[in-house]
């Protein structure tokens, strides 16, 4: 497959052109405009500090630092450059680089970094063993994103170089299982939680060639993906032995793989004008884990085809077939990862290979001015194999009819209506629903040019019957029986401007989650105690309300504040409620001005206040613990 796509690659490029025998066409040398460049230069201090924990500022670099940035925009025809740098702190930045020449040749590149702080959750209990005591964690994470392009002169033909990147480096916590890690007594496991270094590196890199080929339009594309743990990826702790299972040693635990795959990719498309079009897309992906020797190989093969027989109708279908196969070690041999200790291991499950095909028929009608109709109807059937190793159905099948409106009533005013059902046999995972409702609404209205209001609802009720609980003998307390689930969704927002000076915007926004299933419990394998109908709800509420003033000429301010409290937790008859309890709450109060200086000078300031408090009732619970960030950003900026 490889090999076909690059000799469709080398065809691509190699086959004559269509109008490359016909007589050039004299042309009349335009004249670019002198266009003068422009530069900005600016410069200013980072101010952070936090008291407790750092949750408050998650995304913050919550120390000082130097800032600086600038940016260039010049156009000496036939060359664009366009430059930005923008360095907030030592760990927050971002880049910008634009070139073209002419439309031959085209180059951007982006690239950003993000600080992240991460909470060290402490344990508490007779069984842990704390290595970590009171460590701070970190990580820099630096995504990236560069694109080359060549266009053939005179004709619509590429060829392209892009890549995408993500690199993460710095340490968290890891919370494992010591001791035996296994039911073997009172007092025969341990908590851990101990540092981990980090040092990810993530990249794709792809190259490909399109051009329009007579009434069509063909697209090549080859690409390499590679993840590289670095030299925190194996971790390893010294385990008891356990009687049956394995002999006293060291053996590794919570292994990040290197993993590397490679895509080929062919597209092909008729134009986009007209009444019938067409499109194809192949291609064939595969994956491998080189540190377990497991492996991954996707096809996939999609056409759809769009037949517009009236101005105010369209008719759509699309069709998508997708084959995985996953294959596995079997076992797991001596000084596995280079462990002494490591005996064989055999017996390991497939995985699971699966062949889905989806069909969607879909159908627009523009029944007058101001309303737009919609109905789709899906198909889609997977079929397994080695599921039965898994205890899981061999095939589901997925059936969906939905429809949705677009309406005008009014002059400003705009309704979104949808609606959709879903039915399922056979589906393979307990939180697979055999049968759900959608529903969705949302409304924009603008009466006046200084009134704006926007709210929307989505809602969705899904049921289960006869979940599987995997165990070798019936649970006590009964046959697991339903799960039911139901989440919504509402926002709404109001914006006002009742002078050119001034501005105001209020908003709300509401998330609903419940669900209710038995849950079975194994305390004594292989026996599970069953608790039945527990229910699990989270809920978040967040408020916002913004102003913008300008009282000057010169002089601009602008506020903001937002509010959000958020609840989880089950309501289960075992104790298990503290692995899942949440109530926090979290404070952002910001406020900013600009004052603008006499020779293209101003001067900015920018205040940002958080505040993250844990509202759970028992004041000795030390997982979650109350914070407060601020950060001041100070920045004198100058143009020409």
């Amino acid at each position: 497959m490889r090999g076909t796509m690059a000799l469709a690659i080398v065809l691509l490029l190699l086959l004559p052109l269509p109008g490359q025998a016909e007589e050039p066409v004299e042309v009349p040398i335009y004249e670019f405009p002198e266009i003068a460049p422009r530069y900005a230069l600016w410069g200013g201090l980072w101010l952070a500090d936090s008291e407790g924990s750092r949750r408050a500022g998650e995304y913050l670099f919550l120390e000082n630092s130097v800032s600086l940035g600038g940016s260039l925009i010049a156009f000496p025809f036939p060359h664009r450059v366009h430059l930005e740098l923008e360095l907030e702190n030592r760990k927050d930045y971002f880049t910008d680089l634009r070139y073209a020449y002419k439309d031959l040749v085209l180059f951007r590149a982006v690239s950003r970094g993000l600080w992240h702080n991460l909470e060290n959750i402490r344990l508490v209990g007779t069984d842990v063993d704390v290595q970590d005591g009171a460590a701070q964690y970190g990580i820099m994470a630096v995504l990236g994103a560069a694109r080359l392009r060549f266009k053939a002169p005179e004709f619509p033909q590429h060829i392209f170089l892009q890549g995408t990147w993500v690199d993460r480096e710095g340490s968290r916590q890891q919370r494992f299982m010591g001791g035996t890690a296994y039911w073997y007594g009172e007092g025969s496991k341990k908590r851990v939680s101990q540092p981990r270094s980090i040092n990810w590196q993530d990249q794709d890199i792809a190259v490909g060639a399109n051009s329009h080929l007579g009434p069509v339009e063909l697209e090549v594309l080859l690409s390499r993906w590679s993840f590289d743990p670095g030299e925190g990826a194996i971790m390893s702790a010294l385990y008891n032995a356990v009687w049956g299972k394995r002999s006293e040693g060291v053996y590794p635990h919570n292994v990040i793989p290197e993993l590397e795959g490679s895509s080929n990719t062919v597209k092909i498309h008729t134009s986009y004008t007209g009444r019938l079009v067409a499109s194809l897309t192949l291609q064939k992906a595969d994956r491998d884990n080189t540190t377990s020797g497991a492996e991954a190989d996707d096809f996939l093969a999609s056409a759809s085809v769009r037949f517009m027989p009236h101005t105010r109708v369209s008719i759509a279908l699309r069709y998508r077939h997708i084959q995985r196969d996953r294959e596995n070690p079997q076992s797991l041999p001596d000084d596995y990862l280079g462990f002494d200790d490591f005996s064989a291991v055999s017996g390991i499950r497939n995985s699971i290979s699966s062949r889905i095909d989806y069909l969607l028929l879909s159908a627009r009608w523009r029944a007058a001015r101001g309303v737009l109709l919609g109905l789709d109807a899906s198909y889609r059937h997977t079929e397994r194999s080695h599921a039965e190793e898994w205890e899981l159905e061999d095939s589901s099948t997925e059936r969906t009819v939905g429809a949705y409106a677009r309406l005008r009533p009014a002059e400003g005013l705009q309704l979104r209506l949808k609606y959709q059902y879903m039915d399922t046999q056979e589906p393979a995972y307990n939180i697979r629903p055999d049968s759900a409702h959608k529903a969705a609404l949302s409304v924009n209205y603008s009466p006046l040019q200084w009134l704006s209001a926007f709210a929307s609802y989505a809602a969705t009720w899904q049921d289960r019957e006869h979940i599987h609980i995997e165990t070798t003998s019936p649970p006590s307390g009964g046959e697991p029986q339903d799960r039911e689930a139901f989440r919504e969704q509402f926002a709404c927002y109001v914006s006002l401007l009742p002078r050119e000076d001034l501005d105001f915007s209020l908003g709300f926004s509401y998330w609903h989650n419940k669900v209710k299933q038995d849950i079975a419990y194994l305390d004594a394998y292989p026996t599970a105690i069953l608790d039945e109908d527990v229910p699990y709800t989270d809920q978040a509420r967040t408020y916002t309300a913004s102003v913008g003033y300008r009282p000057l000429e010169r002089l601009s301010i602008a506020a903001e504040a937002s509010y959000t409290r958020a609840e989880a937790g089950f309501s289960a008859t075992r104790d298990i409620d503290s692995y899942s309890e949440m109530k926090i709450s979290e404070t952002l109060l910001g406020l900013s001005a600009t004052y603008r200086l006499p020779r293209a000078t101003e001067l900015s300031l920018s205040y940002q206040y958080r505040d993250f408090e844990d509202r759970l009732e028992n004041p000795e619970n030390p997982e979650v613990s109350d914070g407060i960030a601020q950060s001041i950003l100070l920045r004198f900026t100058r143009r020409w």
